[in-house]
């Protein structure tokens, strides 16, 4: 079960990256509007819908632990002070979860 979790909060976390990409025609985002109040409660809104916890205790150390596991897949790379570029095949990935 822990698996569906985490393949969940990818979900969340690409589709945060969608929104923040403009659905990748701008590949490049920042850990900053990643971790904003809006994207936050953007997170907590869809987990909820995906039926995780209502309230996750630690929404930010999850949205920042699952964007580490995307950058391991490299699906995002991180180019240093907190920016980040979405990859080729980190795009084909998000918008196939994403459905754009």
């Amino acid at each position: 079960m822990a698996n569906i979790a985490k393949v969940g909060w990818e979900r969340i976390v690409f589709a945060l990256i969608n929104k923040l990409t403009f659905g990748g025609k701008s590949p490049f985002f920042s850990r900053t509007q990643l971790m904003s109040t809006s994207c936050i409660n953007d997170a907590v809104a869809v987990s909820a819908i995906l039926g995780h916890k209502v309230s996750p205790q630690n929404p930010v150390e999850t949205i920042q632990k699952t964007l580490q596991n995307l950058r391991d897949k490299n699906f995002v790379e991180f180019l240093g002070n907190g920016k980040y570029k979405l990859t080729e095949i980190g795009k084909e990935e998000m918008l196939s979860r994403c459905g754009n």
